[in-house]
């Protein structure tokens, strides 16, 4: 990790410099990013800072200290794994186990040497799941507002938290409620500073930009400032459909609208749910969960412009809902990264590219990436994986929405509720 350049490496490390070199706010440029921004890369690249003073300006330990929340993320998943499995089936060996199967996950250790640190959002919601069937009421409410502070969808988690808490006594519900709220104000003071001018100045940019920042700003052409060739999106349909010429008559029906209305009807079964079924913790934390793999799962499906790395938005929360809860065969979520992983990097050699910053251009490299790129990097073959990745996540989605399975514990078996 310390020799790896990656893009999402060098745009983190820019950003920081705007903020600190050239003391723009990067919320500028990147309106997408999360106040979650400040509180975990600012400080990384502190930490380089300190060996400045030092006299130690080493760029592998730039490198190294931008991965370093990535690292953190996947340490506390991790963590959370095992508690979340052991609350519920009591089973240490199976605790491990999850959480092993994630922290040396290929594909969670291909991106996080990549530098990308979108851990933050599961981590987050994880943590929400397990202070809340702890009924530490404020450490919840902390951690889904820094989730939502990540990227702005968890915000639809909300009434299916207060739903649960409205059965569990009203008072642990306003207190939710209350320090959500308080949390939420806090997190949003660093965009006052910039969206309040820019409304003043201009209503319409205003609502231009809290759209982006919200999200539908990645949700279909009528939002970009060019037209892209919508056959290199490889991470769901949208590469094949055009590839097959299909695109110009369906695009309509993919982006942020058709996002929020099957977000709003899984929302409403989901809180009926919730309101029906009995209070126990493998049946909260089970429902909870599959609403965020819906969501996660609809996001990438619907939005043209997903990306390989919005896979570990929803990756722990897959292995938890197929091991623990037994929603769907564990081959599903191996599909699905592993489709993800030959994606990207391996047929592309993009990570070809990822020493050369460490280490120079390598010639070796340069002639096996003459090789390798004209034998795998074409199109028929990630449209292949595109429509395998984009199937997996539509049968995630039809499984997460059957019928619960009862979780015994003490090693007992599954039985199918009726």
């Amino acid at each position: 990790a310390p020799y790896l350049e990656h893009a999402a490496t060098y745009e983190t490390m820019e950003e920081i410099d705007l903020l600190f070199v050239s003391g723009y706010n990067p919320l500028e440029l990147v309106a997408a990013k999360g106040t979650t921004y400040y509180l975990f890369h600012v400080p990384a690249r502190v930490i380089y800072s300190v060996f400045n003073i030092f006299g130690i300006y080493s760029y592998s330990i730039l490198l190294f200290s931008m991965k370093i929340p990535a690292l953190f993320c996947d340490v506390v998943i991790f963590y959370v794994l095992y508690e979340l499995t052991f609350a519920v089936t009591k089973d240490k060996n199976k605790s491990l186990s999850i959480g092993l199967i994630y922290f040396f996950n290929p594909y969670v250790i291909i991106f996080l040497v990549q530098g990308h640190a979108d851990q933050l959002v599961s981590m987050f919601i994880l943590l929400s799941f397990l202070f809340l069937i702890r009924e530490k009421i404020s450490y919840s409410a902390i951690s889904l507002s820094l989730a939502t502070f990540v990227i702005f969808f968890p915000i639809f988690l909300l009434p299916c938290f207060l739903v649960y808490l409205w059965r569990l006594g009203r008072n642990k519900l306003s207190k939710f409620l209350g320090i959500f709220t308080v949390s939420f104000g806090i997190l949003i003071i660093p965009y006052l500073s910039f969206f309040i001018p820019v409304y003043q100045s201009s209503p319409s940019a205003f609502l231009t930009l809290v759209g982006n920042w919200i999200g539908y700003g990645a949700g279909g052409p009528t939002h970009l400032p060019f037209m892209p060739d919508y056959s290199d999106f490889t991470w769901n349909f949208t590469g094949f459909l055009a590839k097959m010429n299909i695109w110009p008559f369906v695009d309509n029906i993919f982006g942020y609208s058709s996002l929020l209305i099957l977000l709003s009807i899984v929302l409403v079964f989901t809180m009926k749910r919730i309101l029906s079924s009995p209070l126990e913790t493998s049946q909260m934390i089970s429902l909870l969960n599959r609403f965020a793999i819906i969501m996660f799962a609809l996001i990438i499906v619907c939005f043209p412009l997903a990306q390989g790395h919005y896979l570990t938005w929803v990756l722990p929360l897959l292995l938890l809902e197929s091991i623990v809860f037994c929603s769907f065969p564990l081959y599903y979520v191996h599909a699905i990264w592993v489709s993800s992983v030959v994606m990207d990097p391996f047929i592309g050699f993009n990570w070809g590219w990822w020493f050369e910053n460490s280490f120079g251009y390598w010639g070796t490299l340069n002639i096996v990436k003459g090789k390798w790129r004209p034998a795998l990097n074409n199109r028929d073959l990630k449209s292949v994986l595109s429509v395998l990745i984009g199937l997996y996540y539509v049968l995630v989605i039809i499984m997460c929405s059957r019928p619960q399975k009862t979780i015994t514990s003490n090693n007992t078996s599954n039985k199918q509720v009726v």
